[in-house]
């Protein structure tokens, strides 16, 4: 018996690559959410976008993962300052993730790896109900001159993990 042929990229896209993929990415997530070492505790988000491009083994090769955490990593490097904040880097993923949403919609498609990686590195959104509910024991709308200035409140407390446009549209449909 020989060897077995490693498929080609298309081959295996074909064949629910993109299945392996998400189960891969929530390992490697999980594996974040739940380290231990000093040094991982220590590291920013990009720092982490870097090690793992550094660091994808198997999947660098069969599905391209570290190709894509280039494109992420090179768009993190065009940025003015070299070291950014996390906030900085979460916002960067969101406009690739906005961009991939549109080109992947644009072919009729609902999904593709690049997607399901940045969002591996995205903090999950804060619903509708939590903004609200922290409007309601936090914001004091006498004391502003506007009540869109509640807008800069609740960013300011959430970060990169609400939308501004939905803290508006909360703002100005329920007070």
């Amino acid at each position: 018996m020989g060897r077995r042929k490693k498929p080609d990229k298309d081959t295996v896209y074909k064949h629910g690559c993109i299945n392996l993929l998400v189960e891969a990415c929530r390992t490697r997530e999980s594996e974040l959410a739940t380290s231990t070492t000093r040094k991982e505790l220590d590291m920013t988000l990009q720092e982490k976008i870097i090690a793992d491009m550094r660091s994808t083994g198997f999947m660098r090769k069969l599905f391209g993962v570290g190709d894509m955490l280039r494109v992420v990593v090179g768009e993190l490097q065009r940025q003015p300052k070299k070291k950014l904040t996390d906030d900085e880097v979460v916002r960067i993923l969101k406009k690739l993730h906005n961009a991939e949403k549109e080109l992947i919609t644009l072919k009729g498609e609902t999904i593709s790896p690049f997607l399901i990686l940045l969002e591996t590195y995205l903090p999950e959104e804060v619903t509708r109900d939590q903004i609200f509910d922290w409007i309601i024991k936090n914001v004091d709308f006498s004391g502003l001159k506007n009540k869109m200035q509640a807008i800069g409140l609740v960013t300011k407390h959430f970060g990169a993990a609400v939308d501004g446009n939905t803290v508006r549209n909360i703002i100005l449909n329920r007070f």
